[in-house]
């Protein structure tokens, strides 16, 4: 009899508990706004980050690790890439991804450091989470110039898609990168769903539903370079028996796709194939995230670099590579000195700069390096009382000048350091996301323009 009382009691207790967890929950009354305030004090704080990098980086569920703010796919999103109905069932299927917010808002907003004298001095391309638009700011973060467009009206016959799992939509709430034409064009792309392109006075010109992701890359010839993605059946690798397959599509001007290569199965002919070995089995195997058009000026050095070869970042292997565009296969790979990368860059003196998110000591850094090598020739770091750190996205871009502009994307911040890692320039995304505003937008991209860049299309102010 006392052991059924006991259980009656414990029960009534945590069915209590449970109900006034979600009560507080539903309706924000006490311990509700101690514990907000507290699990996002935590979250912006480097230790707390720097902890939880460490765990993630050993998932007892591989399946669950997808790397970079991906999540599991769902049995609905599997059962939808079989039905082969398209880049509908496909966008809805790769969804899964970037967040327009991550990190609570501070008061930092604009720019915050500017030191003329030492800053590279030009125009910012910036794109965000907090909506459908480009920006073109000056140095101070005063707005130029804006590009805006509805995913609705650049796709109609796909804006009716709706799910009761926001995570199940493709991302059509914000732009994930940008190019600028010397006219005013802009293409753009919409994260795992497409590319459109629009004139400086944000008509469109057109849009192609191609699965288009993550990178832009324009050669002089105005070809179009860009990764798009498709998912397929497989056996062997990926999950469920399915696999999402990267390529580097090559369109004409006008959009239209010219040729495409598999960036899987050019892995896969490769002598670096072995490096699949250590894929999880998930569906997003590689999440490549970067395309640069090598311009053979390091082609001296290993004909793995020659003119119009491809260096891409695969995210989920931790492998940077290079992928002959004519033999179709990867001609050279590297991988051990970052985790979970992105924007690998050749610059001109053949030196790579890489964005490394989560391979020092569960911080971010960004490293230069010789490909050849393997010196580190410069490196920004990450440290508790800098707290550089984003899990998604983030770039790195060497200037000019010899500074280096980093986009910490989730913490919607970029910046300018010199080569001695001073702060030179530094800006926080002044927009926000989040059901209450209060997180602050995801800082996809910052592009430094020249400061002879064209404007005679529009008027900026004096």
């Amino acid at each position: 009899m006392h052991r059924w009382r006991l259980f009656i009691v414990l029960l009534a207790v945590l069915v209590g508990g449970f109900s006034y967890g979600f009560l507080s929950s539903e309706s924000k009354i006490a311990p509700y706004p101690v514990a907000k305030r507290a699990y996002e004090w935590a979250r912006h704080q480097p230790a707390v980050r720097r902890a939880y990098c460490f765990i993630m980086r050993r998932p007892k569920d591989p399946a669950d690790q997808v790397g970079g703010s991906w999540f599991r796919i769902s049995d609905a999103r599997l059962q939808a890439g079989t039905t082969g109905r398209g880049v509908r069932d496909n966008a809805a299927f790769m969804a899964v991804g970037y967040l327009s917010g991550y990190e609570p808002a501070s008061g930092l907003k604009g720019v915050t450091v500017h030191v003329p004298g030492e800053a590279c001095q030009g125009l910012n391309l910036v794109t965000s989470g907090h909506g459908e638009e480009a920006i073109l700011m000056d140095m101070e973060g005063e707005a130029l110039h804006r590009w805006a467009y509805r995913f609705e009206d650049a796709f109609p016959e796909y804006s009716d898609v709706e799910s009761e799992d926001p995570d199940d939509l493709f991302h059509r709430d914000f732009w994930r990168r940008c190019h600028l034409f010397d006219n005013g064009d802009l293409l753009l792309v919409y994260e795992g769903f497409g590319i459109m392109k629009l004139d400086k006075n944000s008509d469109l010109i057109w849009a192609r539903a191609n699965g288009s992701h993550h990178a832009i890359c324009v050669t002089r010839d105005t070809l179009i370079y860009v990764l798009t993605r498709d998912v397929r059946e497989s056996s062997g690798i990926g999950a469920h028996g399915m696999v999402c397959e990267d390529f580097v599509s090559v369109l004409d001007k006008d959009g239209s796709e010219i040729r495409r290569v598999s960036v899987l199965q050019a892995l896969k002919r490769s002598d670096y194939a072995s490096f699949l070995h250590k894929a999880y089995p998930i569906v997003d195997v590689l999440h490549t995230n970067t395309l640069q058009v090598l311009d053979g000026s390091r082609a001296g050095r290993s004909p793995a670099f020659k003119k119009g070869n491809v260096l891409t970042s695969m995210r989920n292997l931790d492998v940077v590579a290079v992928v002959d565009m004519d033999e179709e296969a990867v001609v050279w790979a590297l991988s051990g000195l970052w985790r979970g990368q992105h924007e690998p860059t050749l610059l001109a003196d053949g030196n790579m700069l890489v964005f490394d998110n989560s391979g020092h000591r569960g911080m971010s850094k960004v490293v230069e390096i010789d490909p050849f090598t393997q010196e580190i020739v410069w490196s920004y770091e990450g440290s508790p009382e800098n707290g550089f750190f984003t899990r998604a996205c983030g770039a790195a871009y060497r200037l000019p000048n010899g500074n280096t502009l980093i986009v910490e994307s989730n913490s919607g911040r970029a910046f300018e350091v010199t080569a001695e890692g001073r702060i030179v320039w530094e800006y926080y995304n002044p927009h926000r996301a989040g059901d209450e505003n209060e997180l602050i937008a995801t800082l996809f991209d910052v592009v430094r323009l020249s400061a002879d860049f064209p404007t005679d299309w529009f008027n900026p102010k004096p």
